[in-house]
């Protein structure tokens, strides 16, 4: 078995939350993981039977699912976007997109928290491109488009997403053949948010590098476990400080990319206000 739909990214766009309230439809079936990353990276663990073993249990679900960001990372989008193709041509991806500026801050905070940000964001996107790459959202789905049709393809606006989730919800509903009038609970409710990144404490990181990290995680009260993390770890300052001339820059290299998907989508030219 295969899933029939994925959410292809954007990194940092609020894919885990759309993923987690499709997941919530009685006719939706989404991997665990949510993101296998299957297509597009070499791991000789990730078989084919192994993708499959992942989506075993559907239970006679309409819309079989899968959400990993790493299909439009722009050093893999090629291969992910050729694997999908030929394995299930006939899948419905769903795109989700943000101001480019907004996505590349959330993202350099989690690469700053997880340790590989080269830096503050000012180095950061000189020695790390694909901070910015990421955001060039129509460069990105133009490689999907060369090998899907455009009804295929549903890109959603995080900003309008915020704005009314339910109507939103609604619409990847239906682009997955699912019943639309199913309502998803606190569809507003962020599942991911990123103001709320805190760095491990020494016995923290140790735990965490344990085999049994996971189990234990699980097996604890919720309450306890949240306890705990606020007792091992400790506040970081996640602050981004632009240098005018490179946030100048940035947008710069950003702006012809965004203006084309948002005439594509037949959004206004100022939806995103870059400056």
């Amino acid at each position: 078995m295969l899933p029939n739909f994925i959410v292809i990214g954007a990194a940092k766009c609020g894919t885990s939350s759309i993923c987690d309230l499709l997941g919530e439809h009685p006719q939706v079936f989404m991997s665990d993981p949510k993101e296998p990353h299957f297509f597009g990276r070499d791991d000789s663990k990730k078989t084919l039977e192994w993708y499959e073993a992942l989506f075993k249990s559907v239970e006679g679900k309409i819309a079989i699912g899968e959400g990993s960001t790493s299909y439009t990372h722009p050093d893999i989008i090629h291969q992910a976007a050729s694997g999908i193709a030929e394995y299930i041509p006939d899948c419905r991806l769903i795109y989700i997109v943000r101001n480019p500026i907004k996505r590349l801050e959330s993202d350099w905070k989690m690469r700053k928290h997880e340790g590989w940000a080269e830096g503050p964001v000012n180095e950061a996107v000189k020695r790390q491109p694909t901070l910015i790459t990421h955001g060039m959202y129509w460069q990105n789905l133009s490689v999907y488009r060369k090998l899907f049709p455009d009804e295929q393809i549903l890109i959603v606006f995080l900003e309008d997403f915020a704005q009314n989730p339910k109507q939103k919800l609604k619409r990847c509903f239906e682009h997955i053949h699912v019943e639309t009038s199913v309502s998803i609970a606190d569809a507003d409710k962020p599942r991911n948010p990123s103001n709320k990144l805190r760095r491990d404490g020494f016995i923290a990181r140790y735990v965490r590098q344990t085999p049994f990290f996971n189990q234990l995680k699980e097996a604890m009260p919720s309450r306890i476990f949240q306890g705990a993390k606020l007792a091992l770890t400790r506040k970081q300052d996640l602050t981004v400080r632009w240098v005018p001339q490179v946030r100048r820059s940035v947008t710069e290299k950003l702006r012809d990319d965004s203006l084309e998907l948002l005439e594509h989508c037949g959004k206004p030219a100022d939806f995103w206000n870059l400056d």
